[in-house]
């Protein structure tokens, strides 16, 4: 365990501030978002860069949100910035799943179960 290595025991807090604009040399507003939240391994977050064209005009959208997410947690876009705070929520579980030999059944409760029957579907796209 690394935490008794670097120091953060069970500390767990989470922050967010803006500097105003009139105190930075560009005259734009600063936003920072520090969620304090322990690294991880598979980590959490999922790095996005999004680039899309509407009404005519070329759109960035950068940042990291969380696998299944339709939207960035953490990020900007060309107009804005946001972030939000921790909020402590179990996002992980990691298990070891017991298959059968033929792959047909699983382990669960003390007892074998079939899987469901496996649909297959073909997502056309244009192009």
């Amino acid at each position: 365990m690394i935490d008794p290595l670097i120091g953060l025991g069970d500390q767990m807090g989470s922050n967010n501030w803006v500097i105003s604009g009139k105190h930075t040399k560009s005259g734009m507003p600063l936003l920072a978002s520090d969620p304090h939240l322990k690294n991880s391994i598979p980590s959490m977050w999922h790095i996005q860069h999004l680039q899309y064209e509407s009404n005519g005009e070329n759109i960035t959208l950068a940042g990291a949100t969380l696998p299944g997410l339709p939207f960035v947690v953490f990020g900007r876009s060309d107009y804005l910035q946001w972030g939000l705070t921790a909020s402590h929520s179990d996002v992980v579980d990691l298990y070891q799943e017991k298959v059968s030999d033929d792959g047909k059944s699983y382990f669960l409760d003390g007892s074998w179960r079939e899987f469901p029957k496996t649909l297959s579907h073909t997502i056309k796209v244009m192009g």
